[in-house]
Order: C-alpha cells, then sequence, then structure tokens
C-alpha cells in the first residue's frame, strides 16, 4: 500500500510539473488586415490569429507577440529570433531558409490596380511594358522565380521600373496620388483596404500562392509543425470550427444593417417623386444608353489606335536588327535599340536625320526617294549600304513596306548587318577557285548551302550535267528537293539532320535527282560544315557531288538478281558479299580487295583448289598459299582513267577432268562483273581521297599562310618595338618608381606576345617541317614537350636523310601531333614509343603507349574528332589508319601510307 502511495505522490508532481512548464513560442505579427494585424492597443488580431489561438489553447502553449513590418519579420524568422509567423506565401525557394506546415490555410494571388482616373485599359499583362510598378519590398508576388510578376516580364521581354515600398497602404497611397502608375497588392488585404484609396482593379492577376504558417528551421519547432497540421485538417474538415467563423468573421462580414422608422417615411415620399418621374425616366434612359454605346464604340476605337501604336513601337524596339519608322522625305519617327548602338549615333540624333543620308550608295538613295510615291506595290527589298557615324561602311539587307494610316503614309524599315555573311561568300569563292582543278580530276560538282538564307547552289559542269542551263534552276533548296526522287526525300533529310550533329566529319548521302530527260540519276553528295554562328549553330557548308549511277545500277541489278535467285546461288552471294564490302565507307581499297579475294574463293565450284590473284598498281594481292596453273581466266579491271589492274582465277590441275574450259559460264560473268564492280569502287574511293586531300590541302595552305603572316609581319613588328623599347630601357632610371614599374611591366608583356606568336606560328605549321621534314619537326615537338608531361619519349625512324613528299609528311606529322597531344590529356601514360619505318613501297608510323586505353565504341566528342582528324589525314594521302585500345592497356596507332599510289600523282616520293 505504501509503494502504490508513493507512485500516486509521484505521478502527482510529474503532472504539476508539466504543467507549470508550458511551451513558450514567439510570433510574429505585422500589419497586413484581415488576414493578421495588431489594433491601437497592441492586440494581434485577425483570421491567422484566431486559428493559431485556438491551436495555443487546446495544446497548452503560451504565444508572445512580436511587431515587425514584413521583412524584418521575415529576417526575424530566418536568424531563429522568433519561432512562428503567420500569413506566409508558400515557395520551394524560402523552404531554404524557413519551415511551413504542409495544410493550405487560404489561396491568395497578386492584383494589379491603377488610379480610378487613368483614361488607358490595361487588360493583359504585355500592357505593363514601360509602366512605373510600386509593390512592397521582398513581395512574394513580385519575386517569386517561377510566378512573379518579375519572372513573368523576363519571359515575356517586358521592361518596367519597379519602386520599393513598406506596405500595401503605402503602394494604394501612393497610387492614389499619381506618383505611380501600377500597384500590385495582395487580393485579400485589396478587397478589405482598396476601397479607401481612389483606385480600381484591373483583369490582371498574378502568382497564386499558398498561405501558411511560416517556422524556424529550430529542430524543437519541428516537432510542433505536424500538431498545427493535425488541428488544421480537422478544422477544414468540422463546419463549425474555429476556421470556420474565423472566416465568417474576417473574410465574409455580415452586410446586415438597421433602418430606423423614420428613415421608411422619407423613402416612401421619394417613392412617390419616383413613380412621377418613372415615364420620363424611360426617355431619358434610351437616350443615355444610344449615347453610351456612341462613346464606348469610340472609346474602343480609340484603345485599339493606341495599342496599335504601343505594338509598333514594341516590335521594332524587340529586334535585334536595325528598326526604325519615318514618313517619305522626312527624318526619322522612331528608331530602336540596335539602330543606335550599331549606327553609333544617339537617339536624338538619328530623329533629326532623313533615312536617305544614312545609305552610302546614290543609286539606293534614288530607290528609297521613289518608293515613297505612289505606284510602287508597297514594298522594297534590297541589299544596300549604311554608312556609320565612324565612316564605317556596313552592308545590309534592307526591307522597307509603306503603311497608311489614318490617312497618312508612313514607312516602317528593318536593316539586316550582312557584313559577315558577305565577307563570307568572298572567302568561299576563293576557296572554290582553289578546288576546282581536284573537282575536273575527280570529275564531280561543287556546291554551298547557306543556312542562314536558304540558298544552295551548284557549280555550272553539274548543272549542265542534268542537262540545264543556271539560270534555270532557282538556287533554293526546294527547287532540288522538287528533282529529288520522292523515295528519297525523307531519307535525305534525315541523314542531312544527323550529320549536321557530328560537325568535325565529312558526311555522305546517296540520292536520285531528275535530268532534263525525266530520268532519276545517282549521285553522291560529300560535304562539311565550314562555318558556325556565335552559338555553334552551322552557317555554311560547302562539298562535292558525283555521278554514281553505273555503281548504283550494278549493285541494283545485282541486289534484284540476289533477290530473284535467292542466296543459295553462289555467284550472285559472291556479288552482294562484295557489294557490301564496298559499300561500307570505312573500308580502304586494300581492304575490298582482300575481302573479295575471300569471297571470290568461296564462291567457285571448287574452292579448295582455287587460287585467286588481283593485281593493281600499289601491288599484288593473293589468296593464301596462292600458286598459278594452266587453268585461268581473268577480268580487266577498268577505272575512269583506264586499266589499273586484274582479276585472275586459277584452278589447281587436281580439280580438273576435262580437257575443256573448267569454269563455268556463271564464274565467267561473276569474273567479269567483279572487275568492273571493282573499277566503279576505285574509281568511287579515289574521288573521295580527292576531296577529303583537296580539303585538307586548302587547311594547311591556310593554316601555312597565317603562320607566314604571323611570323613575317606581325613577329617582325614585335621585334622592332622590342629593340626600341630595349634602347628606352637604358634611359629607363630618369623615370619615376611607378613609371619605371609599369615600362618594365610592358617590356614583360611585350617578350610575352613575341614568345606566344612565335608558338601559334609554329603550331599552325612547324618551320622545321618544310626545311628539314618529318623527322626533325617530330624530334623539335618532342624536345619543347621535355619534362613537363611526365612522360618518357621515344622515337626511332628508319628514314635517314631521305624525304617522304611534302603531303605524306605533312599528314604523318598532323597524325603524330595530334596522337601526342591525345596521350598527354587522357592516356595518363609513362612511356610512349613512336617509330617510323620506310620501305620501297610503303611508309608504316607506329605510335604507342602504355597509358590507360579506352574503349573506342564509347568514345567522347572531343576525341572522336580527333580519330577523325587523323583517320582523314590518312585517307587523304590513300592511306590506313587502324586503332588497337584495350582498358587499362594502352593504345596502339598504325598509320600505312603506299608510296607508289602518291608517286603516280606527281608527288615527290
Amino acid at each position: 500500500m505504501k509503494l502504490i502511495r508513493y507512485g500516486v505522490i509521484v505521478m502527482l508532481l510529474l503532472f504539476s510539473a508539466g504543467h507549470s512548464f508550458a511551451q513558450k513560442f514567439t510570433v510574429g505579427v505585422y500589419q497586413n488586415p484581415p488576414l493578421i494585424a495588431m489594433d491601437e492597443e497592441g492586440k494581434p488580431y485577425g483570421f491567422f490569429i484566431d486559428i493559431l489561438e485556438y491551436i495555443a489553447d487546446e495544446e497548452g502553449w503560451e504565444l508572445k507577440y512580436v511587431v515587425y513590418n514584413f521583412d524584418e519579420g521575415m529576417e526575424a524568422l530566418k536568424s531563429g529570433e522568433i519561432d512562428i509567423l503567420p500569413d506566409i506565401g508558400h515557395s520551394e525557394s524560402r523552404e531554404q531558409f524557413i519551415s511551413f506546415n504542409n495544410a493550405t490555410l487560404l489561396t491568395n494571388w497578386a492584383e494589379v490596380y491603377v488610379n480610378e482616373d487613368e483614361d488607358y485599359t490595361y487588360d493583359d499583362i504585355m500592357d505593363l511594358h514601360g509602366t512605373k510598378i510600386g509593390a512592397q519590398e521582398s513581395d512574394f508576388f513580385l519575386y517569386n522565380p517561377k510566378t512573379g510578376l518579375l519572372s513573368l516580364f523576363a519571359e515575356l521581354g517586358i521592361e518596367a521600373s519597379i519602386v520599393h515600398l513598406s506596405s500595401y497602404d503605402e503602394v494604394l497611397g501612393q497610387l492614389s496620388d499619381e506618383e505611380i502608375q501600377i500597384g500590385l497588392v495582395s487580393k485579400v488585404y485589396a478587397d478589405f483596404n482598396a476601397e479607401e484609396f481612389d483606385v480600381i482593379k484591373t483583369p490582371i492577376a498574378v502568382a497564386h500562392v499558398s498561405l501558411r504558417y511560416a517556422f524556424s528551421k529550430d529542430s524543437v519547432i519541428a516537432s510542433v509543425i505536424p500538431i498545427v497540421d493535425r488541428h488544421i485538417v480537422a478544422m477544414l474538415n468540422d463546419h463549425n470550427s474555429i476556421y470556420y467563423d474565423a472566416e465568417k468573421k474576417f473574410l465574409n462580414p455580415s452586410t446586415d444593417s438597421f433602418i430606423p422608422n423614420w428613415l421608411w417615411k422619407v423613402l416612401l415620399a421619394l417613392a412617390v417623386g419616383v413613380v412621377a418621374l418613372g415615364s420620363v425616366n424611360i426617355v431619358l434612359q434610351a437616350q443615355v444608353k444610344r449615347k453610351t454605346a456612341e462613346l464606348e464604340k469610340a472609346n474602343r476605337e480609340l484603345l485599339r489606335s493606341e495599342r496599335q501604336a504601343r505594338l509598333a513601337a514594341v516590335t521594332i524596339e524587340a529586334s535585334k536588327d536595325i528598326g526604325f519608322w519615318f514618313k517619305p522625305r522626312q527624318p526619322f519617327i522612331q528608331v530602336n535599340q540596335a539602330a543606335i548602338d550599331l549606327l553609333g549615333y544617339s537617339k536624338k540624333e538619328l530623329l533629326n536625320m532623313v533615312p536617305r543620308t544614312l545609305l552610302a550608295s546614290e543609286e539606293d538613295k534614288k530607290s528609297i526617294d521613289g518608293f515613297g510615291h505612289k505606284g510602287w506595290d508597297g514594298h522594297l527589298r534590297l541589299e544596300s549600304k549604311f554608312r556609320t557615324k565612324q565612316g564605317n561602311i556596313m552592308i545590309v539587307e534592307l526591307s522597307l513596306d509603306r503603311i497608311s494610316f489614318e490617312g497618312e503614309e508612313y514607312i516602317c524599315g528593318f536593316a539586316r548587318d550582312i557584313s559577315k555573311r558577305v565577307e563570307s561568300e568572298a572567302a568561299l569563292i576563293k576557296s572554290e577557285e582553289r578546288l576546282q582543278l581536284a573537282l575536273q580530276a575527280a570529275n564531280e560538282g561543287l556546291w554551298d548551302l547557306d543556312f542562314s538564307t536558304g540558298l544552295i547552289s551548284f557549280d555550272d559542269r553539274f548543272v549542265e550535267s542534268l542537262g540545264y542551263q543556271q539560270n534555270e534552276l532557282t538556287p533554293l533548296r526546294d527547287t532540288w528537293r522538287n528533282l529529288m526522287h520522292p523515295d528519297d526525300v525523307g531519307l535525305v533529310d534525315e541523314q542531312f539532320a544527323k550529320s549536321l550533329q557530328d560537325e568535325n566529319t565529312l558526311f555522305s548521302i546517296e540520292f536520285r535527282l531528275k535530268n532534263n530527260d525525266g530520268i532519276y540519276v545517282w549521285f553522291l553528295f560529300h560535304g562539311k560544315i565550314t562555318q558556325f554562328n556565335e552559338a555553334g549553330e552551322p552557317t555554311f557548308a560547302t562539298g562535292t557531288i558525283v555521278n554514281i549511277n553505273d555503281l548504283k545500277i550494278t549493285l541494283q541489278e545485282n541486289e534484284q538478281l540476289l533477290f530473284n535467285l535467292q542466296e543459295r546461288n553462289k555467284e550472285l552471294r559472291c556479288l552482294y558479299k562484295v557489294s557490301q564490302l564496298i559499300a561500307d565507307q570505312s573500308n580502304t581499297i586494300e581492304d575490298v580487295v582482300r575481302g573479295t579475294i575471300n569471297v571470290v574463293r568461296n564462291s567457285m565450284q571448287h574452292p579448295d583448289f582455287t587460287h585467286v590473284r588481283i593485281s593493281l598498281d600499289s601491288g599484288l594481292f593473293n589468296s593464301d598459299e596462292f600458286k598459278e596453273s594452266e587453268w585461268k581466266m581473268s577480268s580487266d579491271i577498268i577505272t575512269a582513267e583506264g586499266k589499273l589492274g586484274e582479276l585472275m582465277i586459277y584452278l589447281d590441275a587436281r580439280a580438273v577432268t576435262i580437257e575443256e574450259d573448267p569454269f563455268s559460264e556463271e564464274e565467267h560473268k561473276l569474273v567479269d562483273a567483279l572487275g568492273k564492280q571493282l573499277g566503279n569502287m576505285i574509281d568511287a574511293k579515289n574521288a573521295e581521297h580527292k576531296v577529303v586531300a583537296s580539303i585538307l590541302e586548302t587547311e594547311d595552305r591556310e593554316r601555312k599562310r597565317i603562320s607566314k603572316e604571323i611570323h613575317d609581319s606581325l613577329g617582325q613588328t614585335l621585334s622592332a618595338i622590342s629593340l626600341n623599347m630595349d634602347m628606352v630601357s637604358k634611359q629607363s632610371d630618369s623615370l619615376g618608381t611607378k613609371a619605371k614599374e609599369k615600362f618594365t611591366k610592358t617590356v614583360d608583356l611585350l617578350h610575352l606576345a613575341i614568345a606566344e606568336s612565335r608558338s601559334i606560328s609554329h603550331n599552325l605549321l612547324p618551320v622545321t617541317l618544310d626545311d628539314f621534314g618529318y623527322v626533325v619537326a617530330v624530334e623539335n615537338m618532342l624536345e619543347s614537350i621535355g619534362d613537363s608531361a611526365n612522360i618518357q619519349f621515344t622515337f626511332y625512324s628508319n628514314l635517314g636523310d631521305s624525304r617522304l613528299s611534302e603531303n605524306i609528311e605533312l599528314s604523318l606529322f598532323r597524325i603524330t601531333q595530334e596522337a601526342v597531344n591525345n596521350i598527354i590529356k587522357h592516356a595518363s601514360a609513362t612511356t610512349v614509343t613512336i617509330q617510323l619505318m620506310h620501305y620501297d613501297d610503303v611508309a608504316i608510323l607506329t605510335i604507342e603507349d602504355n597509358g590507360k586505353g579506352f574503349d573506342a565504341k564509347s568514345v567522347d566528342e572531343n576525341r572522336k574528332f580527333g580519330l577523325n582528324s587523323m583517320r582523314n589525314r590518312a585517307m587523304s594521302v590513300h592511306g590506313t589508319f587502324t586503332l588497337d585500345s584495350q582498358i587499362d592497356k594502352g593504345v596502339i596507332i598504325t598509320v600505312h601510307v603506299p608510296l607508289k599510289v602518291n608517286a603516280d600523282e606527281n608527288t615527290v616520293g
């Protein structure tokens, strides 16, 4: 019994202790009636206060109130100075600094108010452009990153002046006094307070928000939030709760009123008068309605005119091109910011100028003068030249439109600066001249595409090959799409779009075009993106186009035969497999020849006794364990340049049981078809080699020219300056301390500029490569790297004092340079071995490192660009490029360059 008595006493003590130490919370309040406010006696009241105090009573909490303005309250909550701040709009950005309960008490938004005497109608957010807007400091409706007014302005390109005020009362007060044009006010606040000011509401509303209680990030306060949410959810589900009482009390006050008896008597007397005036009122109402309708119509017309004028001003201001309005033969009425920036004049200067004075051409001045007269179609478009304030000439594409408005003639114009485009076109003409000889040798046509204008043009030779004259075909993409076979249009669009994603490599597309005789002819379309804008988007492309109709017809005929006779026919299967070898653009001529030998041997009646040899200018290619015999059939390999080699089939005598020709008629036809097929393949491959070589040659010549200009012009100028500065430095003791320090720094920067110019010139085209050849150039390159890369380089060559041809040395050096750069940047290697072996008919370059290697199938874009560059370099000299790489096992790059083929092209071998 004693234990029970002591237990009861302990429980009573604990219970009394719990009640004597009730939880205490500091609550911030600011003036935002009817949701939250303080009365004249300093007592808090409002919708959020009644609900919070009810929850506090239920939980036994003590609340202490502190008065702030909105910004002060938010800062106090963030710092933990207070625990709770009611009536706060919820947002993800605010959750970084404070906490919220989960249940929404009210949904609010911001409304736009104007002065009641404002004569302009604001119907949508675009009407706020150029206005002066008053808003409460740090207001959610102004700054919310997603839905706030400033976010909407940024998204829509609207510019306005924002005036920050301390409260909604001050916003509405300044709006009443016409100190601002627009007021941004909480919807709930405005519903209860706006009528005290000379303002009216517009239809514009922004930034819907959930209003909740906000809490400090204190860990103790975090345990209170679920309790608040539990009470609020219960209140919302009970229509007799304090929530609905507070809503009726503060948000839906009763409008009942008491009318005294004496007032009823007065109203009765007035009613008699109203009846007497009723008939007169009916007549007057009809007249008022008619006049009101007329005024509303006139007002709508006036508003429409004003909106149109504002729209016209906003339209030219939004343009990045030069935009303007003027009356014929009169100064500018309106100019945009682009005109001020690009022409160099101030806005005042431009508005005092007649447009024709900007034109540098007298002929264009006459055109613009004539445009102001009647008889024109209302639109003028021409390429012209503007003279800027600094006297520079700007080539522009000028577009003018004559507009009649309220009985007067206006001209709206835009001028786009196309100086860079014109320069690009001039540079392209020079490039075309350089490529012309190579294109003639390859029997190819040249094309170019300007993405900004959509113009695509082909050279005369190609156009004439289709049976047309140049002036018969408009240089637009749609012109060529209309000539294209309908089945090829979608595929070409898809392949061309894909090629634009890989800006660093050549692309090839096959399609059919209809000639002037109505016959579709197959062509191979090669090209490369040559220019990009600042955003990295393609602006110009160029390339070649070659007739592959004969090859395509052969492939199609073989494919059709294969389809009809099925794959059991060995001869046709052979043709099909060889066609696949040819179609794989990664295969070189030698790869196709070696593959053809194996395919042909297995397609013969007696493959185990068949021996195959293919002779080309570049050498002999034999099947395994090759030997000749008396039984032989052959086919010449004919190219556009004549007979290039021969395909020979030998049959071992052990397989021959008859004295007549042991080869079947199908086998003879197969060999003849293969000879023709290989000839067409070599023509196509050689054409591709020549295009790649021509493009790389153009790039190298440009590098050489720039390198020479930097060395001979800029380098000499910097050296001369250096000599003069050295002479001046002898007298630098007479300078003051600061002047002497600046002089010394200037000399150091000059020496750095000289070193960098030499480095740039050397990287563009090392002088040692021209003067002493590949071996010395590589040795110099490795010496310049030195120990900075922490890699041990080993270089060996049996070339001795001999030299390879200029184009081979340049290609091998660029491949070596690219490989070494990749190893330094990506391989984490410690040793690198570079070896160049020179034989009578071939040069072999090997570059091997012990780095971390990589998966060639998942290589990133930067390294893919380097690999493609090396592969194109090898292709340009008829070489083959192979890469062997495994993770953690390093990389081996091997380049084979046939010397006989390059020597036959009149190079120095």
